[in-house]
């Protein structure tokens, strides 16, 4: 894991996703994406989660970037 990501551009998370794209059994993440993804789990794992109406988001997605597979930088930041 990695500082705090709350402030960053959405280049720099963009990058940082290309650089996990890269890596082979690795993921970079930080603070920020670990605590976001713990707080979504919790909230699926939460008996008022069964039967809700709207599927929870997934557990893999990060806050504030848009996937774009396309992407790959040379420079990870």
């Amino acid at each position: 894991m990695i500082g705090r990501s709350a402030e960053w551009e959405h280049d720099k998370l963009k990058t940082l996703h290309g650089l996990n794209g890269r890596l082979s059994g690795i993921t970079v993440m930080t603070y920020d994406q670990l605590l976001a993804q713990g707080k979504r789990l919790v909230e699926m794992l939460s008996p008022g989660c069964v039967g809700q109406s709207e599927p929870a988001e997934p557990v893999g997605e990060w806050p504030g970037f848009d996937d774009d597979s396309s992407f790959d930088s040379g420079d990870p930041f």
